[in-house]
C-alpha cells in the first residue's frame, strides 16, 4: 500500500501549479466557467485620465471645502503656510492642465482644418483631371477617324460606304505591292 501513496504523493507533487502558459489560461478559463453568473471585473483601457499624476489628480479634482488661509505673509503661522502652499500648488497643476489641454484641442483643430483644406484641393483637381480626360475622350469620339487621308465614319455616312471604303484600301494595298 506504501506504493499506491507514494503514487498519490507524486501526482499531487506534480498538479501544484501550471507548467505553461496554456495551462494557466486553462486554468483561468475553466475557473471563470465554473461559475457563469459572477461578474468578472475587467479593468479599463489605458485612457488619459489613468497616465497623470496623483498630484493633478488632486487638482483636478478640488475639495469642494476651499480653506481659506491666509497668503504667505509674516502673520501665518507655519502650518498655514503648508496648506497655502499645497493649496496654490495644486491650483498651479490645474491651471497649466488646462492650458495643455486647450493648446491640444487648438492643435486638433488646426490639424483638422489643414486636413479638410487638402482634401478639398485634391478632390478639384482629381475633377479638373477628370473633366480634361472626359473632353478628351469626347473630342476623339466626336472627331471623324482618316485612313489614308480619306474620312470615314461620317455622321451622315452609313455603314455599307465604310465597308466599299476598306475594300477600296486593300484594294490600293495590294496595287502597290504588285
Amino acid at each position: 500500500m506504501s506504493g499506491s501513496s507514494s503514487d498519490e504523493e507524486t501526482s499531487t507533487r506534480t498538479k501544484k501549479g501550471p507548467k505553461k502558459l496554456t495551462d494557466v489560461q486553462r486554468q483561468t478559463i475553466e475557473k471563470l466557467m465554473s461559475d457563469p453568473n459572477q461578474e468578472i471585473y475587467i479593468p479599463d483601457s489605458k485612457n488619459e485620465k489613468s497616465d497623470l499624476s496623483h498630484n493633478l489628480k488632486r487638482a483636478l479634482n478640488p475639495h469642494e471645502y476651499v480653506r481659506n488661509v491666509m497668503g504667505a505673509s509674516a502673520g501665518a503661522g507655519s502650518g498655514e503656510f503648508d496648506i497655502y502652499r499645497g493649496c496654490r500648488n495644486r491650483e498651479l497643476l490645474r491651471q497649466e492642465f488646462i492650458k495643455q489641454q486647450a493648446e491640444k484641442e487648438r492643435a486638433q483643430k488646426e490639424f483638422e482644418e489643414k486636413r479638410l483644406a487638402h482634401i478639398a484641393e485634391a478632390e478639384k483637381k482629381t475633377a479638373k483631371k477628370r473633366a480634361k480626360r472626359l473632353k478628351a475622350k469626347q473630342k476623339l469620339k466626336s472627331k471623324p477617324k482618316k485612313i489614308n487621308g480619306d474620312e470615314s465614319n461620317k455622321e451622315s455616312g452609313s455603314e455599307g460606304e465604310e465597308e466599299e471604303e476598306e475594300i477600296n484600301l486593300d484594294e490600293k494595298v495590294d496595287d502597290d505591292k504588285s
